[in-house]
């Protein structure tokens, strides 16, 4: 007897994951007319709110070494959010539900001061980040841990886990991109935001090296008169990018694309995450070296290794 609940969703997984990005493209489309109708419309820009974030502009660079040599970049702009300040602006509000408090990221590093969010504005009703930092600092202001937030598209799913921002490593967590398989360890670096603030990312791969370099470099800039206007399009520029240079890669270069674990394996997603614990445990990176003496029992075991927040819906669950 067919199960409708199992074989006859798995079979339709692949039609529906594509029906579902088409609904995506045009509910974006849709809805970026009518607020670009409704700003049309608006006499005057609304009042800004500009406590309690900081705003940059920059540039990401990705490059791939192997096994295909490719490059990209393109212009971003960000928003550094204080959340212990309120008055969150326009754009950001929204993507704070789900994520960490200012006192659960202290909770989890075991630091008690200052805590910032780095993050891409939504734009449109959408929202577009394949990283967020969270950036603690002790009671004297020092920056002493980041908190990462990785997510993957179009899955949706999330993994999160505190590193050293000096400079840290740890085995790659989740399936994140569809070209690059579960083997990787991730090298992460983050300066302690100023005038200028820097993020880097770096894949090494047990055959490949250090095949794949990701870099955020921005500069902070004044508050905009509209945040509305100065976020417009951003994220759907970002998912632009990310979609065309993978159907480069795919189309034109001849990478294969790569099926989330949790589908092309009969245990599911139980494997890889236990695969990404059993590596951590033998790299020694069970704990965060930046992890303070503070920190809860809960907290250290929700930052370290990795605490993962898998998307529920179908047919990406």
């Amino acid at each position: 007897m067919l199960d409708p609940g199992g074989s006859i969703a798995e079979a339709w997984r692949t039609p529906a994951s594509l029906l579902s990005l088409l609904v995506c493209l045009l509910r974006a489309l849709i809805s970026v007319a009518a607020c670009a109708l409704q700003h049309a419309c608006r006499r005057r820009a609304p009042t800004s709110t500009t406590h309690g974030c900081e705003y940059f502009t920059g540039r990401v660079r990705h490059s791939r070494l192997a096994p295909v040599v490719h490059h990209f970049e393109y212009a971003v702009r960000y928003c550094l959010v204080d959340l212990d300040a309120g008055g969150t602006p326009a754009g950001c509000k929204e993507q704070l539900v789900g994520r960490l408090s200012a006192d659960e990221a202290r909770e989890l590093t075991g630091y008690g001061g200052r805590v910032r969010l780095l993050l891409l504005p939504a734009s449109a009703g959408y929202e577009q980040n394949p990283i967020v930092v969270y950036y603690v600092e002790d009671e004297g202001g020092a920056l002493r841990c980041c908190i990462a937030e990785v997510s993957n598209t179009p899955w949706g799913d999330r993994v999160r886990f505190a590193f050293a921002p000096a400079g840290d490593a740890v085995p790659k967590p989740m399936h994140v991109s569809p070209l690059m398989d579960m083997e990787s360890t991730w090298s992460l670096e983050a300066d302690a935001p100023a005038e200028t603030l820097r993020l880097r990312v770096a894949c090494t791969h047990p055959t490949m090296g250090k095949f794949f370099r990701a870099a955020l470099d921005l500069r902070r800039c004044p508050p905009p008169a509209d945040p509305v206007r100065w976020a417009w399009l951003v994220p759907h520029r970002v998912s632009w990018w990310i979609y065309w240079h993978a159907a480069q890669l795919i189309v034109g270069k001849g990478l294969s694309f790569l099926q989330h674990p949790r589908r092309a394996e009969q245990a599911g997603e139980r494997a890889y995450k236990s695969r990404a614990l059993q590596r951590a445990a033998a790299a020694g990176r069970l704990s965060c070296p930046a992890i303070g003496t503070a920190a809860s029992a809960r907290g250290a075991a929700e930052a370290c290794p990795f605490s993962w927040l898998d998307a529920t819906n179908y047919p990406w669950d």
